[in-house]
Order: C-alpha cells, then structure tokens, then sequence
C-alpha cells in the first residue's frame, strides 16, 4: 500500500529501496491497464548499477524518452526551470545509481541573432527514444531541437575532490542543415563543466559562422568528444549542454556520457519510503491491563542509507486496551519526511468478577406481602480489571431496584459485561419472609397460651432443625410442615418425651421424600383444637 514511484508511461525504473525478490504492484489510471487490476512485478536489482565504484554517467535511459514534441508551459520571457508535462519527453528528473539525472533550463535571450523566442511551439527538447537517430549506447539520448533560444541541460553533480585528470566523454550528433551556412551567426552549440550552474571550464563554444559548419565539431555523423577538466574542484561539478537554433531541422542529440571518475552526488528530491507494520494484536496483562509492544518500520531513501525513523509513541513501551494508533515518521538527511500510520490492539482477556450474595428480607404485612427493592443495595456487584462493568438480571433489567420479588424463595440469573464484550455469570437466590397473615391458609399465629417455651434450632437452618415445646397436659400432637402458599408439604405426630416435653426434627424434605428447596415454612402444631405456628428459614 507505499507508494514508491508512478509514471505516465508504460516503462518505469524502481529506485530508492526496492527490495530484491519483492513483489510489487501497478496500479494503472486511464488507458494504462484495467482499472481496478493489479499486475504483479518481480523486481530484479542490477547489482552493477549499484555499484560503489562505478564512475558515473549516463545514457539517458532512465529518463522517460518520447517520440513527441515539447510544449514548454512557463514564461518564454523569463528565465525558468523546465517541467516534465504529461505525455511528453522529460526534462527533468534525479540521478539513480551511478546514472546521471537531468536538469533543463530555458534562458530568454539568443547568443545569435535570430528572431523569436520560447520553445512554446512544440519541439524536439528532452529525452527522446526516436529510433530513427540510432543511438550508439541503449535507445534513448538527450536531444536539443528549435530552441528559439537558450535551452540547457545540466547533468547531476560529480564529486571529484581530491582528483587530477578527470576526463569526461560523451557522443553528439548534428544534423546537418542549410543553416550551418546561413551567415546569420544564430546557431550555436554550447558545452562547459559548471558548479552550481555556473560555468567554469568551457568544453565546447560553436557558433555556425555561414562557412558550411559548426566550427570544430563534426556532422551528420555519431561522433564521440573527449575532455580532460583542468581545474580543481572542493565542490562538486555539473557538465552542461546548451543551444540555441531556430529551425525545426536543426537539432543535436547527445548520449553515452562518462567520466573517468569521481562519485555521483544524490540529488535528493524525494522523500524517503516508510513501511509501518501490520497491525498488532496482544492480549492484555490481568494486573495492569496493558501490554509493552515491540514493532520495527523501515524506510528507505534514494540519496543515502541513514533514514531515521520516529514513532508516536515508542516500540517496546505499555499501550492501553483498545486500538491506539502509530505513527512512523521516516527523515532523510536533507530533511525531507514521510509517514504511514499501523495500530496496535491491546485486547482485554479477562471476563469481569460477579458477585450474587444471597439475601433475606421480611416485608410488612401492613403495607405489602410482597417485596420491592427501594434501590440498588441489594443488587450482585461486578468488577472488571480493565474498566467499568454492567449488570443485567435475565428478565433484562439492570437492577433490583423498583422491581417485585413474589413471596418466597427467587433465584435471578444476572450477568455482567466489560467494555471489551467480556461476560461472567451468577444466580441471586432473594428469600422474601412472609408472615402468615399475608396468607388466606389458616397459617396463623393462634392463641399460644397451651403451648409453651416453642423454639426452632437451629433456626436459619440448612439441613435440618428441631421443634422443641411443653404442653400443659399430655396428649398427641400433630405437625405439619406449609410452604408459604399454605400448601402442606408434610405430616406428623409427636409423642411426649416426658414431663409434657415434646421435640420433632424436619429434615427439610417434602411429601415425596426430596429435598425441599431454599425458603419460608411453617411449622403448624395442633393438639386438642390448639394451634400453634412456628416460622423457620430454610438456606441453601
């Protein structure tokens, strides 16, 4: 999904951090390739391209070369840098490898005496790839057509400090014309070594002076021109080609440059290339809900291997739950920047605590036989490691709070979800202690004046309890055992122990022999049209 270059042409070079092997992709606009349709490349690295030691030059093959004309589009009055135009020959581009880069400039003024000015008129000005020239290295050269006035080509500097002897070579072709021997002293081929675009060694300086020729330079003919630079240099020099011609027949091509030493000087015009890595996912620690990430980008550049590379925030430090997202920047020494942005997610692994106590409340049988809960004392408590946790009991309500528990025994199922979707589950069990005159059973507290010292124990109870009571005279009694719908769950009688002491144990159990679940029961004593009713607490 990086960029690393586009074209409008059908040929592209790949520079500046293309990785060997990589697979690559053209995304094709207009009548390039089928729109939406990626084609797969294979990227082959020419290692003697790459070379440390190869002595620069160029044979314009990187640029993108054009059998069309130039239409220069700025001001043919003012001095300006020529741009590449879409569908063009180009005029301008950076040096790769130990390939020289161009740089064309148009220079409103004649060094001879013709009229007009501006390559506005569409020529032959850039690189070209017209096979009708049979270029002597490769298949493209820099060509130089009706000017109509100073066009100029300087080529990427070479670092040659510290040199002697330095020699640069090139070819050039001529067409020859009837102007060569107009007389009109127009025409005029221009070579120099420059620094910084200003000219310090003259190599070439040919005015057509109307005796048939360009004075020392051959025509019609591939010719190559060799020269040894003079000078010293501590900064870096520019060969440059300039002309200046009239006619649309008039025209020099260059190709095959070469010097015998030196090092290219990157003309860094680009960015570098950052690659952020894929997104990151981690589960989360219990304790801290964080995680410490570890990630490496990279980036490339096309002038130098010392990119460096920032983050928003740094590799190996703690990032929350949740998607944060990074930013690399990637800086080159010019100080030109990139960026890409990745995420990385802490995920949230553990479920949140549930708490379900167990509650008994008694309500009044004044007001109401059935319970409601006046807010959320009473509601389970949930906790969550990484965050807030909410409830929700199974009928959809997130609180006790406002609604009925019936008489008797309830469980609620609740459950509880963090933020990350987490869930963890309990049962409720709420006992609602109902006193027996909420009920139309005959589960009543009656006079107790023959029943004496009645006591349950133990009373709560969770697997049994015992009845224990006196009577004043001796006789039979009858128990029985109500829910507190006043439906008998079971029977019994009861002999005296002596003394008129009486003692029976339920053993939590219903007519059926099973267990009888958590709740509210009543014990019912009956003994010669006495009752007496007894409340106990069954827990679970």
């Amino acid at each position: 999904t990086q960029e690393v270059g586009r074209t409008s042409s059908d040929a592209f070079d790949v520079f500046g951090g293309a990785v060997d092997g990589t697979v690559y992709y053209v995304r094709g606009e207009g009548g390039c390739i089928t729109n939406t349709v990626l084609a797969g490349l294979i990227v082959d690295i020419d290692a003697a391209d790459c070379a440390p030691d190869a002595t620069p030059g160029t044979s314009f093959e990187e640029g993108l070369g054009s059998t069309n004309d130039y239409v220069d589009t700025g001001d043919p009055n003012q001095f300006h840098d020529l741009e590449n135009n879409q569908g063009q020959p180009m005029v301008n581009y950076a040096a790769r490898g130990k390939e020289l880069g161009v740089e064309m400039v148009f220079i409103p003024q004649r060094m001879g005496t013709g009229a007009g000015i501006g390559a506005t008129d569409g020529d032959a000005i850039g690189i070209t790839n017209n096979a009708d020239f049979n270029f002597p290295d490769g298949s493209q050269g820099l060509v130089l057509e009706d000017t109509d006035g100073v066009v100029g080509a300087y080529l990427s500097p070479v670092d040659i400090s510290g040199l002697s002897g330095v020699t640069v070579s090139f070819d050039y072709y001529i067409n020859p014309t009837s102007y060569e021997a107009s007389g009109t002293g127009t025409d005029r081929v221009y070579a120099s070594i420059a620094s910084n675009r200003v000219d310090r060694e003259v190599i070439i300086d040919s005015r057509a002076d109307g005796s048939g020729g360009l004075p020392g330079l051959v025509l019609g003919q591939w010719t190559n021109f060799s020269y040894t630079i003079t000078g010293s240099y501590d900064t870096p020099i520019q060969l440059a080609f300039a002309a200046d011609l009239d006619a649309g027949t008039e025209r020099i091509i260059f190709d095959n440059v070469s010097f015998s030493a030196g090092t290219v000087v990157c003309q860094d015009t680009e960015a570098p290339v950052v690659r952020c890595p894929d997104p990151i996912s981690v589960a989360g620690d219990d304790a801290s809900c964080m995680a410490a990430v570890d990630f490496t980008a990279t980036a490339f550049d096309d002038c130098t291997s010392t990119v460096a590379i920032t983050y928003s925030q740094e590799s190996g430090t703690m990032f929350p739950v949740g998607a944060t997202p990074v930013m690399v920047t990637a800086t080159d020494e010019s100080g030109k920047s990139s960026t890409c942005t990745f995420e990385v997610t802490v995920n949230d692994v553990t479920p949140p605590t549930l708490d379900c106590p167990e509650i008994t409340v008694q309500v009044d049988p004044a007001t109401n036989c059935a319970f409601v809960a006046a807010d959320d004392s009473l509601d389970p408590l949930a906790s969550d490691n990484c965050g807030a946790a909410s409830i929700l009991s199974a009928n959809g309500l997130p609180s006790l709070a406002g609604d009925t528990i019936f008489q008797g025994t309830t469980e609620i199922v609740w459950t509880a979800t963090d933020l990350a979707g987490l869930t963890s589950t309990c049962t409720q069990v709420v006992n609602v202690i109902v006193p027996p005159g909420c009920f139309a059973t005959g589960v009543t507290s009656q006079d107790a004046s023959d029943f004496a010292n009645v006591t349950a124990t133990p009373n709560p109870f969770r697997a049994s309890t015992t009845i224990s009571f006196q009577l004043p005279f001796t006789a039979e009694v009858g128990v029985d055992v109500l829910d507190v719908s006043g439906r008998v769950l079971q029977s019994a009688t009861v002999q005296p122990a002596g003394n008129r002491t009486y003692a029976w144990e339920w053993k939590a159990t219903d007519a059926a022999g099973g267990r009888a679940p958590a709740g509210v029961y009543f014990v019912r004593l009956r003994a010669q049209g006495q009752v007496f009713t007894q409340r106990v607490v069954l827990l679970r």
